[in-house]
């Protein structure tokens, strides 16, 4: 039962997050349409969320540990775009990421 529920999840989630990050990256890059970006960040998050799915977490926990990931993923791409370097690009969203994952753990 499980199962189905899952493939009842991913397309909607997949074209959720492929189009919040496409709209995100076109407003913070001057117009640019980042289709590469925006569906590579919207499949990382599903094969995230496929992976969740079977943990016993609540529908907020599910919710704060997927869209960690996705803001930080998007604003990786935003400031890669903007020509930072990969460390100072990555050091924001991979804080984010993880302040998002903790207050998932420590909400119960």
């Amino acid at each position: 039962m499980s199962g189905a529920r899952l493939y009842i999840l991913i397309p909607g989630l997949f074209l959720a997050t492929a189009l919040t990050s496409l709209r995100i990256l076109h407003l913070r890059l001057s117009g640019l349409w980042e289709y590469a970006w925006a569906i590579g960040i919207a499949f990382a998050c599903v094969q995230m969320a496929a992976g969740l799915h079977y943990w016993p977490l609540s529908p907020i926990q599910f919710g704060l540990m997927l869209i960690g990931p996705l803001y930080g993923l998007t604003n990786l791409a935003v400031n890669l775009g903007e020509g930072l370097p990969a460390r100072r690009a990555a050091l924001e969203p991979a804080i984010v990421t993880a302040l998002a994952w903790g207050l998932a753990i420590f909400i119960q």
